[in-house]
């Protein structure tokens, strides 16, 4: 009876090892998933922003919106339900959770991995000419360090793997830093399905903890009919790696990448031309072909 009952206890432990070994397993492919593995990522934006706006001397300066003026109206709404509805986190304290967690990454800087991609241009090039900012992630990773993250988009196997992770999180889990940090990244990664193209990389703007450092920085802009709040990111030349022109006609591109790399050069970055004496160019046109 003794003996069944001390066998009974270690395959109860045994059960519970291998499924830690599960979770533990799962959650390290969940975060192998949302970090970036390229070698590149892409801006699109309108060309009278990128030269009125984004380029300074010897750096660019690009906006990072507030999570609450996202074009997606869902935006850390579904990520927050998510974890509402899966996580063992005492629901009591859960409007504590939430907004520290959106007071912890409130801004955010939306880069993209599809490459010269027609509904991109059409969405974020401008009515007129788009240009596709190309950056080195390498570059990009050392300037932000463990602040980039890939979205993780409601359709795919990833999602159902995270949701399987936040399941096994409870008030005890919350004391694991690694875990956290998954946690409170969750609901600014999680997009609908819908959203899908623009493979949406993030990076996470933290504020500063004392109020008075937090504000420094927000400034304001009207878009239709929203006033919107963001903060500036600056971004060092040597992440620029080069320049897409949004599709249009030969003559348009020879004219403005001419100019183009002009205006860049009087900023500093010399490194991005049309044409260097081996025939190498990094301000390159679209290969989409449209009649304007």
């Amino acid at each position: 009876m003794l003996l069944a009952c001390f066998a009974g206890i270690a395959l109860h432990e045994r059960f519970y090892f291998i499924l830690e070994m599960f979770e533990t397993e799962l959650f390290n492919k969940v975060s192998s998933a949302i970090e970036y593995s390229g070698t590149q990522l892409y801006y699109y934006l309108p060309l009278s922003v990128f030269v009125e706006h984004v380029i300074q001397e010897n750096k660019l300066v690009l906006w990072a919106g507030h999570v609450d003026c996202m074009e997606d109206v869902s935006e850390f709404k579904i990520g927050a339900k998510y974890l509402k509805d899966y996580s063992r986190i005492d629901k009591s304290c859960w409007l504590t959770v939430t907004e520290g967690i959106k007071n912890r990454y409130p801004f955010q800087l939306s880069l993209s991995s599809a490459y010269d991609d027609y509904t991109m241009w059409n969405i974020y090039g401008g009515n007129d000419i788009g240009v596709m900012l190309i950056f080195n992630y390498n570059e990009l990773e050392r300037a932000y360090p463990q602040k980039i993250k890939k979205c993780i988009y409601t359709n795919e196997a990833t999602f159902n793997d995270a949701l399987a992770v936040i399941s096994s999180i409870g008030n005890a889990e919350t004391r694991n830093n690694d875990i956290m940090d998954f946690f409170s990244s969750f609901p600014y990664l999680v997009k609908d399905s819908y959203y899908k193209f623009e493979e949406e990389v993030r990076i996470f703007h933290i504020l500063k903890r004392h109020l008075c450092d937090a504000d420094k920085g927000i400034h304001f802009q009207c878009k239709g009919q929203l006033l919107k709040q963001f903060k500036e990111i600056k971004l060092n030349k040597n992440i620029l790696q080069g320049v897409m022109l949004g599709p249009c006609d030969d003559k348009i591109f020879e004219m403005n990448s001419r100019n183009l790399e002009e205006l860049l050069h009087r900023n500093g970055f010399t490194h991005i031309f049309t044409s260097d004496c081996m025939g190498n160019s990094t301000i390159l046109k679209s290969e989409i072909q449209i009649r304007k």
